[in-house]
């Protein structure tokens, strides 16, 4: 998991690339929204990631525990809000999703587009496009 640092080296790297390709300067309240939007999306896909580990190893899965991660994606969502707005409604999708577990069968978790898997690869791709890759 990529740390704050490199988040920020990345921005910066992102900036940079912005100016010189598209003219697109960002304000610094936006640079920081990003970098709060990315720092709040490697927590959850992070905490998602070893919740499920975890649940896979010992079978039990309490209600306390989905709160929590539910909660990750809500701050994630509102975070990404002011960067991603697609992207925001689908963690709120996500969060709903952990609250109501038995409300959301895998079918319906993959037409959202709402796995771990889908949203793993857009952090990817805003890690990537911070990169320049």
């Amino acid at each position: 998991m990529p740390d704050i640092d490199d988040i920020s080296k990345a921005i910066e790297e992102l900036l940079e690339w912005l100016k010189k390709q598209r003219g697109v300067v960002l304000l610094p309240a936006q640079k920081a929204d990003l970098e709060l939007a990315l720092a709040d999306l490697v927590v959850a896909v992070g905490e998602t990631k070893d919740f499920i580990s975890k649940g896979r190893v010992s079978g039990a899965v309490s209600p306390e525990d989905n709160l929590y991660v539910a909660s990750l994606w809500g701050k994630a969502a509102r975070s990404v809000q002011m960067v991603d707005f697609e992207l925001s409604n689908r963690l709120l999708l996500k969060q709903d999703a952990w609250r109501n577990a038995n409300q959301w069968p895998g079918e319906r978790v993959n037409a959202s587009r709402i796995a771990i898997e889908d949203v793993d690869l857009e952090l990817r791709r805003m890690l990537r496009s911070l990169h320049g890759g």
